[in-house]
């Protein structure tokens, strides 16, 4: 829990430490949620939950949150394997705590032929016309093509003894506007409908702090990186250059996203890539996984690639990323595995 009274309000002036835990959760047979905590001096000062994921009698990310304030909830798109019981964490949300949801779709104006989509979308879109007329007023922000979305929090990181500043900045680049005007749902535009799918309106983040460099990447895919790809700054400076210190391989490793590495493309090294499974589909396939493992980085997995009688019910790969002194600590929890 924040206690910021010890610290400058101006300022987040760092005594000993900031470090970023990157908690990445996968279940059997399908199904995943991030969670990303930003502690100073052992303080959670940010916790981010992206996507949500539980089981009857699984239920881990309400573990790792239960005694944080949480600052963001990003609900990538509402796929059951990326929102099953996702009510239970915003039900955890404040007057200071960012909802970020993909415009258009949330909104009723979308139309799916599954259920249990239907379902999920009328359950978010309740609690945010909730939220609306609540007293804890959550930032609702819709997401197309934003930016920067922490502006108006206080973001710097100030080391009082060894001097330097870190800043901390979380963007977004998709859903792209391009894509979704093209239909949404089931609407017929003209003589060339378009049905867009639940994943073209994935919202894919990055989040900086200082150096430090993460993506997480939904389940964007192809015709989406595409257009991606003309906006962002690949250049020397840029977040899509040199190292990137940890991507959340986009839709399970499949082929549909292969183009992420025209993104990559001015990377030297992503340092550590995580994939889920989704086991009906055979994911994560071989072939992509072994292009991420080309970028000259580790490449882990929340759960073992052959299903096994002895397997359990979900995984955990926790980075701890040390900000002041540039290293990384890797924990290996349930079915997760380096491979």
């Amino acid at each position: 829990m924040k206690n910021l009274q010890e610290y400058n309000m101006e300022k987040n002036l760092i005594r000993n430490e900031l470090k970023v835990e990157v908690y990445t959760v996968g279940f059997e047979p399908m199904g995943e949620s991030i969670v990303v905590k930003i502690k100073m001096d052992k303080i959670t000062m940010f916790c981010f939950v992206i996507d949500y994921y539980e089981t009857e009698d699984e239920k881990p990310i309400l573990q790792l949150i239960k005694d944080e304030q949480i600052d963001l909830i990003c609900i990538t798109h509402p796929d059951l394997d990326h929102c099953l019981g996702l009510e239970k964490v915003l039900q955890l949300a404040t007057k200071d705590t960012i909802i970020l949801y993909p415009d258009k779709m949330i909104e009723k104006k979308y139309d799916s032929s599954d259920q249990n989509i239907i379902k999920i979308v009328e359950k978010i879109s309740e609690f945010l016309t909730l939220y609306r007329n609540s007293s804890k007023k959550p930032q609702l922000e819709k997401c197309i093509d934003r930016k920067n979305i922490m502006e108006n929090k206080n973001t710097s990181f100030v080391d009082i003894k060894r001097g330097g500043e870190y800043h901390l900045e979380v963007k977004t680049y998709s859903p792209v506007t391009e894509i979704i005007d093209r239909g949404i749902g089931k609407i017929n535009l003209g003589k060339n409908p378009k049905i867009i799918e639940n994943n073209e309106f994935s919202i894919m983040l990055s989040i900086t702090l200082g150096k430090l460099k993460l993506l997480f990447c939904s389940d964007i895919e192809d015709d989406t990186i595409v257009e991606v790809n003309k906006k962002i700054d690949k250049s020397e400076n840029g977040f899509f250059a040199k190292v990137i210190d940890y991507v959340k391989i986009p839709h399970h490793g499949s082929e549909g996203s292969k183009e992420m590495f025209t993104i990559f493309s001015n990377v030297r090294k992503l340092s550590n890539s995580v994939t889920t499974i989704y086991r009906s589909k055979k994911l994560p396939r071989e072939s992509i996984i072994d292009k991420y493992k080309e970028k000259n980085g580790k490449v882990y997995c929340t759960s073992k690639l052959e299903k096994n009688k002895n397997i359990e019910k979900y995984g955990i790969v926790k980075h701890t990323f040390d900000i002041i002194n540039e290293t990384v600590e890797t924990e290996e929890l349930g079915n997760a595995t380096e491979i």
